[in-house]
Parts: C-alpha cells; sequence; structure tokens
C-alpha cells in the first residue's frame, strides 16, 4: 500500500504509527490563494519548498505540472526522491513534463506510446 497526501501532518502521523510503505507529497506552487484560502503565508511557504522533509519523511513527490520546476522539486529529484506529474491532460502536457519526472498521472486522454 502506498499513501500520499497534500496534508504533512498526516504523513508524519502514519509513519509515527509504524506504517512503513511509500509516502508521498503531493504538491502544487501554492501561490493560486484561491485554491488555499485556509493557509498563512508561512504554511504555503513551508509547503512550496517541502521544508516539512525532517518531520514527513517522503519517499516521493506528486507535483502539479506547472511546479515541476520549482527549485525544490528540482533538489529533491537530484536526490533521487522519484516525482510524478498530476494531472496531465494532453499529449503536449505530457511531453513537457517528461523531462523533469519520473512517472505521470494521465486523465482523459491515451498519452502517445515511447519508442
Amino acid at each position: 500500500m502506498t499513501i500520499e497526501s497534500f496534508d504533512p501532518n498526516l504523513l508524519t502521523a502514519i509513519r509515527q504509527f509504524g506504517f512503513t510503505g511509500p509516502r508521498g507529497i503531493i504538491t502544487y506552487d501554492y501561490e493560486n490563494k484561491d485554491w488555499d484560502t485556509h493557509l498563512t503565508e508561512q504554511q504555503r511557504y513551508t509547503l512550496r519548498h517541502l521544508l516539512h522533509w525532517h518531520e514527513t519523511q517522503f519517499d516521493f513527490i506528486s507535483c502539479h505540472d506547472k511546479a515541476l520546476q520549482l527549485p525544490a522539486i528540482t533538489f529533491w529529484r537530484a536526490l533521487g526522491k522519484p516525482v510524478t506529474a498530476w494531472t496531465i491532460r494532453s499529449q503536449p502536457e505530457a511531453d513537457a513534463a517528461a523531462p523533469f519526472v519520473d512517472q505521470i498521472v494521465f486523465e482523459g486522454f491515451a498519452p502517445a506510446k515511447s519508442a
């Protein structure tokens, strides 16, 4: 079983309660304040830069495709953390995301087969 969440507190809690399966943090750029009106600027900063890792100890990152080139995402991928992109709805979006990810979450289309 794999667990992933936008909420770092959930990942921390399941780790503390003994869950040993893969844990993933779902993230994005946290710049669209209409999506997350309940967050403070400090919380947005922490989430955007994945500064919760010392508590969550996530195994992979599930990232909105528009945030794949954030420094934190690039850094963690360089350290070997797998990165997936969500949610890709067209072949051009898939092609743009491909250099920055290990896997893609597709929705509403069949991606082209790679060679």
